[in-house]
């Protein structure tokens, strides 16, 4: 009687939580989208049509120092100019949200723990580890549609659910061994975000060569295409004039750790573009050194360690590194939340950490409610908002958890592979 109580009690959860996602999936993903006026897509049929005009996207009206990706993305969303302007937002919602679901089933389906040893507790802990086994796909689907960083980028109607689903990919691929097709992934999220080109040292410090192969293999390609085409003379000004520009003529937007410092250890690097430009350059420098001494010991040291909390550490810390920080940038790093739930299913990750990692990833979740709690306002920050505290959290807990969590039981493919199968 007990037990078709209790199952009757997790049949009811089960469908109050796939009513309450579909019905915020549809609000935050379909409704709100394609009912507001998004304010980044413009640049995006902008940059379609000044390459097929045969002219730069870096400068004109409302490109330069807006169009501040590499020419594949341009080349990528060259569709946007088979629409007339006034109607191009409809196909570009729509597809940012195909973007997002597509995110959500390799997730969903690539990183399902089905073959983690069920719990033989009655507890409440035994029932939580049997309800993530049994219902991965919902609690997945659960977390996407609720996820806030998601529904700043359909609001804005940025890029970042292409994004999104390429880290995705990376995440899965990565986890079951397909080298290439992580590598390939991780192209793609290089060339189209530029800073998820520093997740080369995770990768590297779990010595996954044949991933950074595939990854320098295509970025050359894609430099020889530029050379061969002539493209090269375009894209050399996003290198040598935009993104050097970028921190310092967006801060008012900016909520990294650089505009933090700056606000509080050198004001008047606000006012200085070059002083700005070095105190970016001089804080990155600084993180970046322990950052890959630290993965490089860990790899001499733990030659078997774990390399799914290893990549979901390295996530985040690409965020740290941005000194263009906005909360849709988080949705980089939502991957690495998945990764981690995964490995404490699998026993690989203690409680306590788990627990940790619940708390800064909760913080990431509800960003933007936070921000509007009365406690933020009485902080003597508060004019950086949460983004940075979230952030720092949420690194150093999951470098941590990357340090200490429990290697696999083999590191073999075939094994890996069959974990996620």
């Amino acid at each position: 009687m007990k037990q078709q109580t209790q199952d009757r009690m997790e049949k009811a959860l089960v469908f109050v939580m796939a009513g309450l996602s579909l019905y915020s999936f549809i609000r935050h993903f379909i409704v709100i989208p394609v009912t507001t006026l998004g304010v980044d897509y413009k640049k995006h049929w902008m940059a379609a049509d000044a390459i097929l005009r045969g002219v730069t996207p870096y400068q004109g009206e409302e490109l330069y120092l807006g169009f501040n990706y590499p020419l594949l993305t341009g080349f990528i969303f060259l569709y946007l100019r088979a629409f007339p302007y006034e109607v191009s937002e409809l196909p570009w919602d729509i597809g940012n949200a195909l973007f997002v679901m597509a995110g959500y089933l390799l997730l969903a389906f690539g990183l399902w723990p089905k073959n983690a040893k069920r719990s033989a507790e009655t507890g409440l802990d035994g029932w939580v580890l049997n309800f993530l086994i049994r219902y991965w796909p919902l609690f997945t689907f659960v977390i996407i549609s609720h996820f806030q960083p998601l529904h700043r980028v359909m609001i804005a109607a940025n890029i970042d659910p292409f994004n999104f689903f390429l880290a995705c990919g990376l995440a899965v691929c990565f986890v079951q061994r397909k080298e290439k097709l992580a590598g390939i992934f991780l192209i793609f999220l290089s060339l189209v975000k530029i800073a998820p080109v520093l997740l080369w040292v995770p990768v590297a410090g779990c010595r996954r060569w044949k991933v950074l192969v595939t990854m320098f293999s295509g970025l050359t390609l894609y430099l020889v295409f530029l050379l061969v085409s002539g493209f090269w003379r375009w894209e050399i000004f996003l290198y040598q004039e935009t993104l050097p520009r970028i921190p310092f003529y967006w801060q008012d937007i900016s909520l990294s750790i650089h505009k933090f410092a700056a606000l509080h250890l050198l004001p008047h690097a606000l006012e200085d573009e070059h002083l700005y430009r070095h105190l970016v350059l001089g804080i990155n420098i600084a993180i970046a050194l322990p950052y890959m001494a630290l993965i490089a010991w860990w790899s001499l040291r733990k030659k078997a360690g774990n390399h799914a909390l290893m990549l979901a550490f390295g996530m985040p810390m690409v965020l740290i590194f941005t000194p263009l920080l906005e909360i849709n940038h988080f949705v980089w790093a939502a991957p690495a939340m998945f990764l981690q739930l995964r490995e404490w299913i699998f026993g690989r990750l203690s409680m306590r950490l788990f627990a940790a990692l619940g708390l800064a990833w909760g913080g990431v979740m509800a960003m933007e409610t936070l921000a509007q709690l009365p406690l933020y306002f009485s902080l003597p920050f508060h004019n950086i908002t949460f983004q940075v505290i979230w952030l720092v959290l949420l690194a150093l807990i999951s470098g941590v958890a990357a340090f200490r969590g429990d290697a696999p039981e083999t590191s073999t493919p075939s094994a890996d592979q069959a974990a996620v199968a």
